[in-house]
């Protein structure tokens, strides 16, 4: 039997109150607990969360693990033949999804960014068949109400920042009649106020993902001429740099976090993919995977972290809930665990 204290070289410590800084490996007794403790390693890991009320794809999402916004979006399932458009927005309080006011414009492929309390929803496609808008709406935790115009018409477009401090990036324009799609590299920034043209992207794109702030943001992916790419793009606030490449090309995914820490989730490469990713400002590694493959999923904006995420809705083969899975990341790291007979 391996003996403690020829391990760390000192007995078990005994405290009333866990302490405030232990390092990996320590273990104490707990007098006011009468528990034995000790912090351990935590391996990433997926959790299933409280499902949407309306499943659905291309929807916007904004906010963190315990405090989500998910809006707008398309209801693709045998039950609702004809892809309906939605303008149902709901909230997520770490457990299960509240329905709250509607969006005024019901949309697909709609851009969002901010918190719970302060979100912004951009762009997006009103209809099937119908031209992309450039309608812009801000919500305060209750409601939503216009803002200003995109300088230009768009959807699917990639977006990050806070809703006094937003950045979207590429998307598509389509218009019709007469029927015509085109793919853009198109930065626009947000004041709070008014939307305003910056600096292109380098790879026009769509169906890309974005995270991070208005200044320092981060796009990984999308789907460009003629097809899925790995392209990777960081913005300085100024101009836009190729960085590497995701190992695969990918689009239709979630990515959360900031420009020097970020996941990646899911998404389509040629088929639905489970396959998770955490970028280090420099390099992509592999992560755990999803539980269940999607995408056109939406994620939490603004407060998710690379130690904490959530992933909503999406496409997925075969639909057992209509697109209504929400899954909870956690990273790794240490915590502190009870000491049992099975631990």
């Amino acid at each position: 039997m391996t003996v403690y204290k020829n391990i760390k070289g000192d007995l078990i410590e005994t405290v009333a109150t866990d302490p405030s800084n232990p390092i990996e490996g320590d273990i104490w007794y707990n007098t006011t607990t009468g528990t034995l403790k000790g912090l351990g390693f935590r391996a990433a890991a997926w959790a299933s969360g409280g499902n949407l009320n309306t499943g659905r794809t291309g929807l916007g999402g904004a906010g963190s693990q315990t405090a989500a916004l998910a809006f707008g979006g398309t209801v693709a399932t045998p039950a609702t033949p004809g892809n309906p458009f939605k303008n149902e927005s709901e909230e997520y309080n770490g457990s299960s999804w509240t329905e709250g006011n509607n969006l005024n414009q019901a949309r697909s492929g709609i851009s969002g960014g901010g918190t719970q309390t302060a979100a912004i929803g951009a762009g997006g496609l009103p209809g099937s068949g119908a031209s992309n808008t450039a309608n812009s709406e801000e919500y305060n935790g209750t409601s939503w109400s216009e803002g200003n115009n995109l300088v230009n018409a768009s959807y699917n477009r990639a977006g990050a920042g806070t809703q006094t401090a937003t950045i979207l990036m590429g998307g598509a324009s389509y218009t019709n009649p007469p029927a015509s799609f085109n793919l853009i590299s198109n930065t626009e920034y947000y004041d709070g106020t008014s939307w305003s043209e910056q600096n292109d992207m380098n790879t026009a794109r769509y169906v890309a993902a974005g995270c991070g702030s208005q200044t320092s943001s981060l796009v990984s992916g999308g789907s460009a001429a003629p097809g899925r790419v790995a392209n990777v793009e960081e913005w300085n606030g100024t101009t836009w740099s190729e960085v590497n490449d995701l190992p695969s090309s990918t689009q239709q995914h979630a990515l959360s976090g900031t420009q020097t820490a970020a996941l990646q989730a899911s998404g389509n490469d040629g088929s639905l993919t489970s396959t998770c990713l955490l970028y280090d400002g420099t390099n992509w590694t592999t992560t755990t995977s999803v539980t269940t493959a999607r995408s056109a999923l939406a994620s939490g904006g603004e407060g998710a972290t690379t130690s904490s995420s959530i992933v909503f809705g999406g496409h997925i083969t075969p639909a057992p809930s209509g697109y209504q899975q929400t899954e909870e990341f956690t990273g790794s790291g240490t915590e502190t665990k009870t000491v049992t007979t099975s631990t």
